[in-house]
């Protein structure tokens, strides 16, 4: 890792803490959490039963050198907001939504004794609005820190901002999600999104603006606030700064040339009515409604916009929500939406779905899964290589089985009727990357996806194959490209 030029190791050791001074506005402790402390005890993941080890007075998080410097740095600190930049996350946290206490002994959690001296001396001697900044847990967070984290009602002595990941994602948000019921002082967490904290410090206020972005692999995503908290000078404790909220946006597969709805739910966190002005911008060839409601203060509204996709053909675009709330700050997850949609009714000649238990994309389809070998009688199949599909158990058409492959291309042969036919290939995965999905016939390219696509993006691929005069047999050689050479198959169509 790079390192300044003055912590330049001297043999096993490197001094990382250090601190910065902005006038009397802030003062930042940035701490080592990682090259003092004592060994992890306890076991289990995320959280597991509380080791009585973790609260040994002799167990550092910090170091007996490292802790004497930060107690002198608040001491001697006349700055108004007193932050220790540090690595893990310091609120206590139990994953145990029963009686018992489960915890990640890898955080504070895991070193107790040296999170009581530091709120010890928080609480007697007084130091000017401490902030605590955290990561490491792939997640938002915004907790109280409390003289007694068993004791609600106990005194709040600081306040915590933890931020989420640059691209990891967390794993064990259900886990986290089940048990906010009984960790009360956490005021805020999101697991789902990538993103970064942006603050706003003045001598009368710290705003912590939560930024998220709508895929952390794709260069054109876009970023949003999805929550605001403040601190106020002398109160220790943050409150969340009311809005409308965007907090779902639903879109199912849509049928070409029919109006289907897009559905986004709202709140409204302020103490005031909210009228909203609701609208998805569409390109040329789609049509969109808008909608202009009311939400009274501190209630939910779900809407539904009506999008109408081209009739002629299948379509895959990236649309984006737009909301207007007047003098209202709007909030919420990132507003994209990946909208696709299929030829209505039976106005093909074969149309494949890659799913076995889950509906159907198509109103009239054909199962395709990894068992379809070549049958003349059906006139598709798979030749060659056995290949491998996922059952998501998801109501949306989009996030249902995919048929995958690796390594070696897969073959799919086709029975052509005579004349020309035009084939439409949607790849993609709702959940995954997606490497660029190629497509040759007799070593000839048909169609490629032209790079990677990210998570929950789509796209149609499309290529004429020509049956000649009585028809033919074709084959095309399918695979992947870049990462771990995986493609995927949403649906065929042959027109």
């Amino acid at each position: 890792m790079p390192l300044r030029r003055r912590s330049k190791p001297n043999g096993p050791d490197m001094l990382l803490y250090r601190k910065f001074t902005y006038g009397d506005l802030a003062e930042f402790s940035v701490l080592d959490t990682r090259q003092y402390r004592d060994n992890q005890v306890g076991k289990g993941f995320p959280g597991g039963p509380l080791d009585p080890e973790a609260s040994n007075p002799e167990r550092t998080m910090v170091g007996s050198e490292q802790g004497l410097w930060l107690i002198g740095n608040l001491h001697r600190s006349r700055a108004k907001w007193n932050v220790l930049a540090q690595q893990t996350m310091m609120a206590q946290y139990d994953y145990d939504p029963g009686a018992g206490i489960s915890v990640n002994h890898d955080q504070w959690d895991g070193y107790s004794a040296d999170r009581n001296r530091l709120f010890e001396f928080i609480k007697k001697r007084r130091p000017s609005n401490p902030i605590v900044l955290g990561g490491d847990w792939h997640s938002s967070w915004v907790n109280d820190l409390k003289e007694d984290f068993n004791n609600p009602k106990s005194k709040t002595l600081a306040t915590e901002f933890v931020g989420t990941s640059i691209s990891s994602g967390c794993g064990w948000k259900d886990q986290v999600e089940a048990a906010l019921s009984v960790n009360p002082h956490v005021k805020f967490f999101d697991g789902e999104y990538r993103g970064y904290v942006r603050f706003h410090v003045t001598h009368k206020s710290w705003q912590s603006d939560y930024r998220v972005v709508s895929s952390p692999s794709n260069p054109e995503a876009t970023a949003s606030t999805i929550a605001s908290f403040e601190v106020k000078n002398g109160k220790a404790g943050a409150m969340r700064i009311g809005g409308v909220d965007i907090t779902d946006i639903q879109a199912n597969t849509m049928i070409g040339g029919k109006p289907s709805p897009v559905s986004v739910s709202l709140s409204n966190g302020t103490k005031k009515a909210a009228k909203v002005h609701v609208s998805i911008p569409v390109p040329k060839g789609w049509k969109s409604e808008s909608v202009i409601a009311v939400i009274e203060a501190q209630s939910s509204l779900t809407v539904e916009v009506m999008v109408t996709p081209p009739a002629d053909i299948p379509a895959a675009e990236r649309l984006r929500v737009e909301l207007d709330a007047g003098k209202t700050t709007v909030f919420g997850r990132p507003r994209d939406i990946q909208a696709v949609s299929v030829p209505a009714g039976d106005e093909f000649l074969l149309a494949l779905d890659a799913g076995i238990s889950t509906s159907p994309v198509f109103s009239s389809f054909k199962r395709f899964v990894p068992e379809d070998t070549w049958d003349n009688a059906k006139g598709y199949g798979w030749i060659g290589t056995s290949h491998s599909a996922r059952d998501r158990n998801k109501l949306d058409e989009l996030q249902r089985d995919m048929i995958v492959g690796r390594d070696a291309p897969a073959t799919l042969r086709l029975a052509i009727p005579a004349g020309i036919h035009r084939i439409y290939f949607l790849t993609g995965d709702a959940i995954y990357t997606s490497a660029n999905t190629i497509i040759h016939s007799d070593n000839k390219l048909l169609a490629e996806t032209g790079g990677t696509l990210a998570p929950g993006q789509f796209k149609w691929l499309h290529f004429d194959l020509d049956g000649g005069n009585s028809g033919k047999e074709i084959e095309l050689s399918i695979t992947g490209e870049l990462g771990d050479g995986w493609w995927r198959l949403v649906s065929l169509i042959m027109k």
